[in-house]
């Protein structure tokens, strides 16, 4: 058992990170679930958080079980700064009050040999399928400090708080050019949008458009500036690119000044599309962003103009294949054909979310 001397230390630890747990001897009254604060003072890492009761299976054991707790906690929970490791000093998982059966609250705290840098947080409590978030504030000269907020899960269970500004763009950039390639509907307007006349010049210009339009949108709602409902932007984007394969069915051009008008108008929805993607996500992206707005928003557009560059040269090399194949058609029958595609599943989407 661990001795009231500790427990009485980490109440004390609990309530100086914000006053979001009060701890006592024999009962605890958790913070939110899922919820935690990592507060860095010199050498020492004070970890408070509220997790899964199912990763500590030990807890309820009929003996032995604080000590069982505690070295679950400390094979499962590893922080570093760069290689360096740090060692758990104190720990303490405690049954959380009776209305959250199904959390604990751990209080520990761990200690670098100097103050670090950076804090890589590794949270392997694979049994756990919710989002832990993380609050971290480094405190100097009795002070708070700067602060960022991270989550981790069992699909990303590590999260590096206070990197350099070129390791945070480039993890923005990342998260950027994942989102493209990982949002179908944003992929499948894009395709629609460039087969529909293969001209450097016209992609050039439809895509800086786009992407201009997007990151506007994007950045606004990233920020809290602008609120628009999933309920709506989403079949919105689906309606997108049914207006865009329509368009090229039906035989309608336009100029290209009025092209890229009606892209950049149908780019501001993408925009909150995107903001919408990245706020629902799982690795804490977009709260990262109001920690770094201005690498958050420039990173991540230029990973989505990565994405849409990999799109357009692979769109490219298979419109030359094709037309190496059929030199002679005028009409390129692939074209109508993929529009149709698009228009088809545009519209099951738009029914689908309507």
């Amino acid at each position: 058992m661990l001795s009231r001397r500790i427990c009485l230390r980490l109440w004390a630890i609990a309530v100086t990170l914000g006053g979001l747990v009060g701890v006592g001897v024999a009962q605890a009254h958790p913070m939110p679930a899922g919820q935690g604060t990592l507060n860095i003072v010199g050498e020492r890492v004070y970890f408070v958080a509220s997790l899964s009761r199912v990763d500590f299976p030990g807890l309820s054991a009929a003996s032995n079980g604080p000590q069982e707790t505690a070295a679950q906690f400390e094979q499962a929970v590893v922080l570093r700064d760069g290689k360096e490791r740090a060692q758990w000093k104190e720990v303490l998982v405690l049954p959380s009050a009776h209305d959250d059966p199904d959390h604990v609250l751990a209080m520990a705290v761990a200690e670098f040999a100097q103050p670090p840098h950076t804090l890589e947080v590794q949270m392997d409590l694979v049994q756990a399928q919710e989002v832990v978030t993380l609050h971290a504030t480094r405190t100097q000269d009795g002070q708070p400090g700067p602060k960022e907020v991270g989550m981790l899960s069992s699909a990303k269970p590590q999260f590096v708080f206070f990197a350099p500004w070129w390791q945070r763009l480039a993890a923005f950039v990342h998260e950027g050019f994942a989102h493209i390639m990982e949002g179908w509907d944003h992929l499948l307007f894009l395709v629609a949008l460039l087969a529909t006349g293969i001209t450097l010049r016209r992609w050039a210009t439809l895509l800086t458009g786009f992407t201009l339009a997007h990151g506007l949108t994007f950045g606004l709602a990233s920020l809290g500036w602008v609120q628009a409902p999933s309920a709506l932007v989403e079949p919105a984007i689906a309606a997108s690119i049914a207006l865009v394969a329509c368009l090229h069915l039906l035989g309608v051009r336009m100029r290209l000044r009025w092209e890229l008008a009606l892209v950049m108008a149908l780019g501001l929805i993408h925009g909150l599309g995107f903001a919408s993607a990245l706020q629902s996500s799982a690795d804490g992206a977009s709260a990262l962003i109001h920690s770094y707005p201005v690498l958050g928003i420039v990173g991540f557009n230029l990973g989505v103009e990565a994405g849409q560059a990999v799109v357009a040269a692979v769109l490219f090399a298979v419109a030359r294949g094709l037309q190496r194949l059929a030199p002679q058609a005028r009409h390129l029958q692939w074209q109508r054909g993929l529009s149709a595609v698009a228009a088809t599943v545009a519209c099951y989407w738009l029914l689908q979310r309507v």
